[in-house]
C-alpha cells in the first residue's frame, strides 16, 4: 500500500505550517484580511455581519437576529439605494417586492408612496 504524504492525509506538514505562518505574518504586516461578511463594520461604524448577534431594530421588537445580509434593509450593509441599512426580523421586512431584495416596513411604505421602487 502506498503511504500518503502529509498533505494528502490532511495532517499538516512542517512545510504547510511554515506557509501558514508566513501568510499570517504577511497579513499582519500588510493589513491583509480574509474576505467575508461574518464580522465587519459598516460606513456608520456599526459592527455588522452574520456572526454579530443582535435584536431587531424595529422600536417595539426584541426578536433575536444577526446583522447579516439576510436581515438588512436595502439588501446591503449600508442600505443600498432604497433602504435605511437597519437590521430587522422577518416580521418587519418586506421581501420580494423590491429590486434591492428587502426593505423594512417603513422604507417599503415610503418607496410605495414615492413610487421609486415598485
Amino acid at each position: 500500500m502506498k503511504k500518503l504524504g502529509s498533505w494528502q492525509s490532511g495532517i499538516p506538514s512542517l512545510a504547510s505550517k511554515n506557509i501558514q505562518k508566513c501568510i499570517v505574518n504577511a497579513a499582519a504586516k500588510y493589513r491583509i484580511y480574509q474576505m467575508g461578511w461574518a464580522n465587519c463594520t459598516n460606513g456608520a461604524g456599526r459592527a455588522v455581519g452574520y456572526a454579530i448577534e443582535a435584536e431587531c431594530d424595529h422600536k417595539d421588537c426584541d426578536a433575536q437576529i444577526d446583522r447579516g445580509l439576510a436581515y438588512v434593509c436595502g439588501g446591503m450593509h449600508d442600505g443600498g439605494e432604497h433602504g435605511c441599512g437597519g437590521y430587522f426580523c422577518y416580521y418587519h421586512l418586506v421581501i420580494g417586492l423590491c429590486p434591492d431584495g428587502q426593505l423594512c416596513v417603513e422604507c417599503a411604505a415610503h418607496a410605495a408612496i414615492d413610487d421609486r421602487v415598485f
